[in-house]
């Protein structure tokens, strides 16, 4: 049921948008991708395995996979 809100939040972003850009920081994630940019706030703390290590926000990512990594908490 939670899943749905991010779901439908994902739905409407384009699939064939690369990520510009993906810096990560000690308290902000900021994105570019298509003339945008968008941010948010995150923690250090990790209570999973994360979905991307270190060294893989250098893959080439579309805009829609980029944002559904929102599913993960890590």
């Amino acid at each position: 049921m939670m899943w749905e809100l991010y779901e439908r939040l994902i739905e409407p972003i384009p699939d064939d948008v690369p990520v510009d850009e993906i810096l990560v920081g000690t308290s902000c994630t900021m994105v570019r991708a298509g003339g945008a940019a968008g941010a948010a706030a995150n923690q250090r703390l990790e209570s999973r395995p994360r979905i991307l290590g270190e060294g893989e926000w250098e893959q080439e990512l579309t805009w829609r996979q980029a944002a559904s990594l929102i599913n993960s908490w890590n």
